[in-house]
């Protein structure tokens, strides 16, 4: 299955907006949204050409499960960041 370039970029879009909502879920200790939110990167992440947000999810499930605040925050950090560089690539080509 081939992915284009338009629905690459609507994917990071979405999960633009499974960032933010994870912050908002961060914020109110909502285990339950990050752990639904890190399922969905888990599973969509490889599908659209991009591993380290799908391994990102699962790890972000994992801390939802067990609660690890700390990984939870540490992990949001990092799905940012990625973010940033996989937009801006993509805004580039």
């Amino acid at each position: 299955m081939t992915i284009s370039k338009e629905q690459q970029e609507k994917y990071l879009s979405r999960r633009a907006e499974d960032l933010a909502q994870s912050f908002t879920a961060e914020e109110s200790k909502d285990a339950d949204t990050l752990r639904r939110i890190g399922h969905k990167m888990k599973g969509s992440g490889l599908t659209f050409g991009f591993e380290d947000i799908g391994i990102i999810g699962r790890q972000m499930e994992e801390a939802a499960d067990a609660q690890d605040w700390a990984k939870i925050h540490a992990l949001l950090i990092q799905f940012r960041d990625l973010l940033k560089v996989y937009t801006a690539e993509h805004r580039v080509q």
